[in-house]
């Protein structure tokens, strides 16, 4: 959340918010409010019997009912990969036009190697810029973004040392979106 330099009092998104953890980290060291969204029932149940924030259960594919320029920002971790390629291309697609212009977006850690060790090079995503840039371009939309792919292990340096850890195995990167303003009759989509 450091890297997003979000103002207090902001409203965050946690899409495949699970416990709600990182939500409640927001809330008492940045007194941010947020609204988790997760697909699994218990872990809905749990984030609203421990965590701080709102907590829904819904698919997460299907945003379209969140109003348009709520949020500031939208963050997910370890949630993206568990979608389809197109799904995933389409949700951020989506979840772009729910923060405000200037709002940003974080979906760490996509590890499309986490499941399938051998089939890692047959999946889009593994090749995070090629495949954003192709959803990003492709897009019917009149946004103006910014984005940029991290590698995780670049991220959090002081663990990079900790190769039994598979949350830092590449190619597991990090995705960071900035909606730069308002949309346009021609949208720009540029890569940092």
């Amino acid at each position: 959340l450091e890297r997003l330099q979000l103002a207090p009092g902001s409203l965050v998104l946690d899409w495949g918010t699970g416990c709600g953890h990182k939500l409640t980290w927001a809330a008492q060291l940045y007194d941010i409010f947020g609204v988790g969204l997760d697909l699994v029932e218990g872990n809905v149940k749990w984030a609203r019997e421990h965590s701080m924030g709102l907590f829904c259960q819904v698919d997460g594919r299907y945003v379209d009912w969140l109003p348009e320029s709520t949020f500031d920002a939208v963050i997910s971790y370890a949630a993206l990969c568990h979608l389809h390629p197109e799904d995933q291309c389409a949700v951020v697609r989506k979840l772009v036009g729910k923060v405000v212009p200037g709002g940003q977006l974080w979906f760490g850690w996509n590890s499309p190697m986490i499941g399938d060790m051998e089939g890692v090079v047959e999946k889009p995503e593994f090749y995070s810029d090629e495949f954003w840039n192709t959803c990003f371009s492709q897009a019917k939309w009149n946004e103006t973004i910014q984005w940029e792919s991290v590698l995780e292990s670049h991220l959090f340096p002081d663990d990079i040392t900790n190769h039994e850890s598979y949350l830092f195995w590449w190619p597991a990167y990090s995705l960071f979106i900035k909606r730069l303003h308002a949309p346009t009759p021609s949208a720009e989509v540029e890569k940092k």
